[in-house]
């Protein structure tokens, strides 16, 4: 009878044993699917002028029974944990500055919540230069996107930006909305039947002063965004989107306006070297709202046949919009790849 209760207690401790290496090996292998799941991209969509948030906000949107987002699904269906900054809804009256400010206070916050619970307070200060997020903005996104790139709270923390039918140059849109009286008598119409129904009031959107393409007599601190340098550790891509014909696209009008003001302005622009090489490569050709020339920032990804919207997949799934995402989710899917 002893030794049965010998075997019995030894019975005991062998399944404790085991249970205890199971639970111990699930907790190991948990531990480790977490902390690789921490370390995978997390995507933010930064959108650009026109913007409430993370909706589209434009004077006649009243013809939409709810609010647009301003990425569309068919650009922000992905494997990757993402999300938009700024989430102050603003009637797209903030400023750039405050949208980066935001932009910059949310990745940080999502950093420290990912990686406080594995590290605590004292290892995430070893995983501060963790380089997972990928920045996508789209037009002045795209300025913002490269300012937090740059920023020093979250320079450690930005893999790449990629930026969708950005000003990186400006556009002589701004200058317009800026300095109607300029080119009023010539384009009339083009300001009673678009800029007035966008409600695009400089008084009110002082955003418009950092988008300025033509710089003469302005201080060089308004071009910040524009002139802002590459962070040397980070990826820059840009995609450009413009169309030939736009004669029954929406924005059709800006888009006659803006070709006509670009090959005017040429004689004095052409001065600015970047300007210059930029129109004997792409022409006076534009989306809309943004000229190609001023679309390149980085490796170029590509270009697609899409008016200014269409490469923010506001307005659904349009021919544009899908162009956009094939290349981006392109890239998405493996973000270490060569560029060359």
């Amino acid at each position: 009878m002893e030794s049965v209760g010998k075997l019995m207690r030894v019975r005991r401790v062998m399944l404790m044993v085991v249970a205890l290496s199971t639970m111990c090996f699930s907790f190991a292998h948990a531990s480790t699917m977490d902390r690789k799941e921490i370390f995978r991209p997390v995507i933010v969509f930064i959108p650009g002028a026109a913007s409430s948030g993370p909706y589209a906000h434009f004077a006649s949107q009243k013809a939409f029974k709810k609010q647009l987002p301003y990425f569309g699904e068919p650009l922000t269906k992905m494997p990757y944990r993402h999300f938009v900054c700024p989430l102050t809804e603003s009637l797209d009256r903030a400023t750039i500055d405050s949208r980066t400010d935001e932009c910059v206070r949310m990745i940080l916050d999502v950093h420290q919540e990912s990686f406080h619970g594995q590290f605590g307070e004292r290892g995430i200060g070893k995983v501060k230069n963790t380089r997972r997020f990928i920045l996508i903005g789209h037009s002045m996104g795209g300025l913002i996107a490269r300012a937090v790139a740059a920023d020093a709270r979250t320079s450690k923390l930005v893999h790449s930006v990629l930026t969708l039918s950005t000003p990186h140059r400006g556009t002589l849109i701004a200058n317009f909305a800026v300095d109607p009286g300029a080119y009023y008598a010539k384009y009339e119409y083009f300001w009673i039947h678009f800029f007035q129904k966008i409600d695009m009031d400089s008084q009110n959107k002082s955003y418009l002063y950092n988008l300025l393409m033509d710089r003469s007599g302005l201080p060089e601190t308004l071009f910040e965004y524009q002139d802002r340098p590459a962070n040397p550790s980070v990826r820059y891509l840009s995609v450009r989107g413009s169309k030939p014909d736009m004669k029954y696209d929406a924005l059709s009008v800006p888009h006659r306006v803006l070709t006509d003001l670009l090959i005017t302005s040429y004689d004095h622009l052409k001065e600015n070297l970047e300007f210059e090489e930029g129109y004997r490569r792409f022409g006076p050709s534009n989306d809309g709202i943004v000229p190609e020339l001023s679309m390149t920032f980085g490796h170029d990804l590509g270009h697609v046949v899409a008016n200014h919207i269409d490469t923010a997949c506001t307005l659904g799934a349009t021919k544009g919009c899908l162009e956009t995402a094939s290349l981006v989710h392109r890239y998405l899917a493996d973000p270490e790849q060569d560029l060359e």
